[in-house]
C-alpha cells in the first residue's frame, strides 16, 4: 500500500480518541520501528529495546510522508467500536483500509461564507486545536442539535 500526504490527511480526518493506525515497511519486522498515526499527532516508534519497550519521537507529518515514499506499507488498526470494545485489523491494502475506517464515507461540505468571517472563525478555531477538527465538530454538535429539534416534524416528511 503506498502512502501519501493526502491518504494521511484523511486518516487522520476519520480517527478520534484513542483510535490510531501504525504503519510500518512491508518485508520489515514491526519491532524494529514504527509510525502511529493519531486525529492529532504523528510518531515514531524506533528499535524496541531488551524489555520491549520503544522510545516515541513526535514528528511532523511532512516527515512521515518523506520516510513513506516509494515504499509499500501495512498497516494495523485500532479503532474504538462502542458495541465490542477495541478492534484490531491488519491491512495490506489502502481501498480495505479506508473502507474499514471510514474514508470511503467523507464527503466535502462546502459553503459560501465572507471573506472577513472566514479569516476569524480560522483564527478562533486554531486557538486550541486544529482547524480541520474543530469545524468538524462543531458541524456534527449542530446538525445533531438539529436533527433533536426537528425529529418530531422531520419523522413525517420523508
Amino acid at each position: 500500500m503506498q502512502i501519501n500526504s493526502e491518504k494521511l490527511e484523511q486518516v487522520q480526518i476519520v480517527l478520534r480518541g484513542e483510535d490510531s493506525v501504525i504503519f510500518w515497511a512491508k518485508g520489515a519486522d514491526q519491532k524494529n520501528g514504527y509510525w502511529r498515526i493519531t486525529w492529532k499527532a504523528v510518531g515514531e516508534f524506533g528499535k524496541e529495546d531488551e524489555k520491549g519497550e520503544a522510545k516515541y519521537n513526535h514528528r511532523h507529518p511532512s516527515t512521515f510522508t518523506e520516510w513513506v515514499k516509494d515504499k509499500d506499507m501495512l498497516a494495523e488498526t485500532t479503532i474504538y467500536r462502542p458495541k465490542g470494545g477495541y478492534d484490531q485489523e491488519k491491512f495490506d491494502d489502502w481501498d480495505h483500509l479506508a473502507r474499514f475506517i471510514g474514508i470511503s464515507d467523507l464527503v466535502v461540505v462546502s459553503t459560501k461564507i465572507h471573506k472577513s468571517v472566514a479569516k476569524k472563525l480560522k483564527y478562533y478555531a486554531a486557538k486550541d486545536s486544529d482547524v480541520s477538527a474543530t469545524l468538524r465538530e462543531l458541524i456534527y454538535k449542530y446538525v445533531k442539535e438539529s436533527i433533536i429539534a426537528n425529529a418530531e416534524r422531520d419523522l413525517f416528511n420523508d
